[in-house]
């Protein structure tokens, strides 16, 4: 019973000094289970929005989505960026862990508190009352998500996978199940709330249990001061990410009301996943290897190529095929009363896909503590995604998604800028992408010109019909213009960011 107890007591002062040594055999072994575990939340999100869509309404969906254009202020403004600067130094020490851990909690109850106090005023400008009570309740996620910085670091620093697998699946099942209870029970919005609230108690417990740390009573003011101006841009950038990330759900939500965005939001949602389940997770593995290689230029730079060949060859075929059969996979995932989503989805698939892509720029940025160009990028970047998605608007909540979609493709400059940084050039960059994107081109062509020829069969087997044909084309055509991804695939599964 001591060699368990022991072994997690050992994780916090383990992360404090992390070792460099064997580090593509963790790169390659937390992969694996970023993977497996992306694969088990994308299986059980999809079984439970499908039970949720039959027991919640569109009108649910979109108030709690008008409470989440709040919400993910308060996100902004609590993400200073000291968890990503703690994973990347080489070592730390306890006080440090404590002055992250009190300023955390201290800034995201502070701004909890006035998002309290200010709901009524929130509710009117979003145009609906009914935010109210929901933005009463949902900020106490941000105080809550503080509570887990400093053992979230220590898992990030050890590269301890396996153990996130486990946190996330099962906060995750029990996020579900609270979820479809009160669903079931006739509690509208409040359901989607609830199992938020549940889902993070419980990843809370999990993750105090599994890395024990309690906090001592101290604050190191010079490591907050030699941190500020990084922490400040890290901020800055998260409030023009918030205002970029949630413009669309704005405008949707305030000109055309709460079951159009419930709509919208649905089709955000599936796109989303891309993101969420594939590049995000990978983000988790490629960031703190990252951070450990940027003072090794070609290490770095093959790196980078090879996340970028991977992740566009996997999720343009998923974002696109999305986009391509969203009238055969609304109706069966969602329900008939969800039809008005189809042509959002048909937008947003691809949006997804390129969000997937680009969003490596950050860790890549990050990894070289470019924080200040990533937000001038971004400061340059925003009017024109700003004026087109507004332009957009003139053609309703799916001109607002193809809008947002076209928008999108702004990310190919940053991206372009990343990889210079490492040694790639704008050819070697577009190199890594075009063979994915004009297969998927390509796929999406081929579904549209097959499908009057499937109308007679049942939806199921329509939209099966459908997948299989999209992706054998996909897969023939990305072979015949990539013709070496096979074998840097097996590279890939040798090992990513292989030392010479």
């Amino acid at each position: 019973m001591t060699k368990p107890s022991l072994a997690r007591r050992d994780r916090l002062r383990a992360g404090f000094f992390p070792s460099s040594l064997d580090l593509k055999r963790r790169v390659v072994r937390g992969a694996s289970f970023t993977f497996l575990g992306t694969a088990l939340r994308v299986l059980l999100t999809i079984g439970s929005t499908a039970v949720l869509a039959r027991l919640l309404t569109p009108e649910d969906y979109g108030l709690v989505g008008l409470a989440s254009i709040v919400t993910e202020l308060t996100a902004a403004l609590t993400n200073v960026g000291l968890s990503a600067i703690l994973i990347q130094r080489s070592r730390l020490a306890r006080v440090q862990c404590d002055t992250v851990f009190w300023f955390s909690m201290a800034l995201g109850g502070g701004i909890s508190l006035v998002l309290v106090a200010g709901a009524p005023l929130f509710a009117q400008l979003l145009g609906d009352p009914r935010v109210a009570p929901l933005l009463r309740v949902l900020p106490i996620m941000f105080l809550l998500e503080q509570m887990t910085i400093i053992q979230h670091v220590t898992m990030m620093r050890l590269m301890m996978f396996d153990l996130d697998l486990r946190v996330q699946v099962t906060a995750l099942l029990f996020r579900i199940g609270v979820s479809i209870g009160f669903a079931v029970y006739g509690w509208g919005p409040w359901a989607l709330v609830a199992g938020s609230i549940g889902g993070k108690l419980f990843e809370i417990a999990y993750m105090w249990w599994a890395i024990p740390y309690l906090p001592r009573l101290r604050f190191q003011r010079s490591f907050m001061r030699s941190n500020l101006r990084a922490s400040a841009s890290i901020l800055s950038l998260g409030g023009v990410r918030y205002i970029m990330g949630n413009v669309d759900f704005m405008i949707v939500g305030r000109v055309f009301g709460a079951t159009d965005l419930g709509h919208y939001q649905a089709a955000y949602t599936l796109s989303a996943e891309l993101r969420n389940r594939l590049a995000g997770p990978l983000q988790k593995v490629l960031y703190p290897a990252y951070a450990r290689v940027r003072d090794e230029p070609e290490r770095f730079r093959r790196g980078v190529r090879t996340s970028l060949k991977l992740l566009s060859a996997v999720v343009v075929p998923l974002g696109f095929g999305m986009s391509a059969t969203a009238q055969e996979l609304i109706p069966i995932l969602y329900g008939p009363q969800w039809l008005a989503a189809v042509p959002m989805l048909q937008a947003l698939g691809i949006a997804g896909a390129l969000m997937a892509i680009f969003s490596l720029t950050g860790s890549v940025m990050s990894a070289l503590r470019k924080w200040e160009l990533m937000l001038k990028i971004t400061l340059y970047g925003s009017p024109v995604r700003i004026t087109i998605i507004l332009a957009g608007s003139y053609w309703g909540p799916v001109g607002v998604a193809w809008a947002f979609t076209i928008a999108q493709f702004s990310g190919f400059v940053a991206g372009s800028i990343a990889t210079r940084l490492c040694g790639m050039t704008l050819r070697e960059y577009a190199g890594t992408l075009w063979p994915a994107l004009v297969s998927g081109a390509l796929m999406m062509l081929a579904v549209t010109l097959l499908r009057p020829h499937l109308l007679e069969l049942e939806l199921p087997v329509r939209f099966a019909a459908l997948v299989i044909a999209g992706a054998a084309l996909y897969a023939g055509s990305i072979g015949l213009l990539w013709p070496q991804g096979i074998r840097e695939v097996k590279d890939i599964a040798g090992g990513f960011l292989r030392r010479d």
